[in-house]
């Protein structure tokens, strides 16, 4: 079979599915005289009734290059699957090959594979013609910046809302022969090729793509990712990015034969295909819909975490897709609404089912605030205070219960990297006293690190009588001598927040 270098299809009606696969009846040729014996048909465009089908016959002695080249014609429906004998359609045809990419809702307006330059090897790429009086005006290029078309199956497929096209050839970033890339159009023009990512593209070619009215399900045809034949069709569904798609999936026996099939669209009740499964040359072929795919139940959410350490105010909002809708909630709180507020840190676990039986679940995970830089976690968690006895570095049972509680915190945020700073009165001299501080900051620090994951990120440092925090003076004599309560307040431990 020739593999065409200009190629592509456009829809005007589909049923968006994310699917896995159709139920059809057996695959059948269009009625009629589209198909021919001796030329290869490809290519079905239809309009927005679908009562004129356009579509590129090749080595057809009639061609207006002869019957090595590739004419644009059309057909009227008669019936289902009917048409009439394709007529050429003359002023949009060259002696260079031509194909249609797309055609706008009014019907007004095609887009063709630009070979209207009158040279065989003159740069090729998109152009429009808009119908005018009764005939299709002289098309016209449009520009899509560092587009360098390369490449043996290069094609193009312009989208129902003309706001972007998906472009095969051998561009920047090709894993191996042609692939798939998109290009869109903005206020100031279109943008340059972007490529769709190694998940769809393989190191065998991808062609003839045609993307759903949504931008979210693509088909394509391909010979690099497995199948029955020589190329096969498969779809995939965006994941958000243009280069983020699901893993391609074959759309079985029935549509892919082992030759060549290509050209894949989908009309409200039938599925139309090009394949030269038992001939030479491909015909257009077509299926009548018994059941769509069943869409995949799922959901994606956005997750707002509480903005404090043991707050309140987290968030899920939540966006169910697929199924057969309406839907059932149930949340592991008892909420039955899908979206949630006020939420404190925690999993929370939603059941979702649909009318057809189908039961989903999943677990969404709301985080809290970590402590910030230079707050002191004995502070941040309103602990009771790490103190110590006069001249004593021994934790007392009442120490250790509060700083099981910071073993909890650096459990829950094994990144945090904490300095125990410790303190003493000032009733010994400055030297002992930093010797004991140093000696509290390491009693305090090793029985943290008993309990901890990555206990070497803690630090500990003696700060002796330097930093005290009582408001009394240290001697006895002083107009405002400290209380015992107020030397005790000073000999302690604290928990700075240096890193995470």
């Amino acid at each position: 079979m020739r593999m065409f270098r200009s190629l592509a299809i456009l829809l005007l009606f589909t049923h968006q599915v994310s699917a896995q696969t159709f139920k059809i009846t057996e695959p059948m040729k269009l009625i009629g005289d589209v198909n021919s014996a001796t030329a290869e048909e490809s290519m079905p465009v239809f309009t927005a009734d679908s009562s004129t089908l356009y579509f590129v016959r090749t080595y057809d002695a009639r061609n207006l290059g002869g019957k090595n080249d590739q004419d644009i014609y059309f057909s009227e429906k008669f019936a289902d699957n009917v048409y009439s004998n394709g007529e050429n359609l003359g002023e949009l045809n060259t002696k260079l090959n031509n194909a249609i990419l797309g055609i706008n809702v009014n019907n007004n307006r095609l887009y063709v594979m630009n070979s209207y330059k009158g040279k065989k090897n003159a740069k090729k790429g998109i152009a429009y013609s808009d119908l005018g009086y009764g005939i299709w005006d002289l098309p016209v290029a449009i520009d899509i910046p560092n587009l360098d078309l390369k490449g043996d199956h290069v094609s193009f497929h312009m989208t129902y809302d003309e706001k972007a096209a998906i472009i095969c050839y051998q561009g920047p970033n090709s894993l191996g022969l042609e692939d798939l890339y998109v290009t869109i159009k903005t206020p100031t023009g279109w943008s340059s090729p972007k490529h769709l990512g190694k998940v769809i593209n393989s190191k065998g070619y991808e062609m003839s793509p045609y993307l759903s009215q949504d931008w979210d399900t693509l088909y394509f045809s391909s010979n690099g990712h497995g199948g029955y034949g020589d190329a096969d069709i498969f779809y995939s569904v965006r994941q958000g990015e243009w280069d983020q798609w699901s893993k391609p999936i074959n759309l079985g026996a029935k549509i892919n034969s082992p030759k060549f099939d290509a050209y894949f669209i989908v009309a409200p009740d039938h599925l139309y295909w090009c394949s030269n499964r038992d001939s030479e040359l491909s015909d257009i072929w077509t299926a009548t819909i018994l059941d769509y795919p069943r869409p995949d139940l799922h959901v994606k959410y956005n997750v707002t975490n509480a903005s404090a350490y043991r707050g309140s105010d987290g968030k899920i909002d939540l966006t169910i897709k697929g199924g057969y809708p309406p839907y059932k909630i149930s949340w592991n709180n008892g909420q039955k609404k899908k979206d949630l507020q006020n939420l404190a840190k925690g999993v929370y676990v939603i059941t979702i089912s649909d009318t057809a039986g189908t039961t989903i679940k999943e677990h969404i995970t709301v985080g809290q605030a970590a402590p910030e830089i230079s707050k002191d976690l004995a502070t941040f968690l309103k602990l009771n205070p790490i103190l110590f006895t006069e001249n004593s570095a021994e934790l007392s049972e009442n120490a250790k219960y509060e700083l099981d509680k910071i073993v909890a915190i650096l459990k829950e945020f094994p990144t945090l990297k904490v300095e125990i700073g410790s303190h003493t009165d000032c009733r010994a001299s400055e030297s002992s006293n930093a010797q004991l501080s140093l000696d509290r900051a390491n009693a305090t620090m090793k029985y943290l690190q008993r309990f901890i994951p990555n206990s070497e990120r803690l630090s500990a440092k003696g700060y002796g009588e330097s930093k005290p925090i009582a408001p009394c003076d240290c001697e006895p004599n002083g107009s405002n001598p400290c209380t015992e309560e107020e030397h005790e307040q000073n000999r302690r431990s604290e928990f700075v927040v240096v890193g995470s």
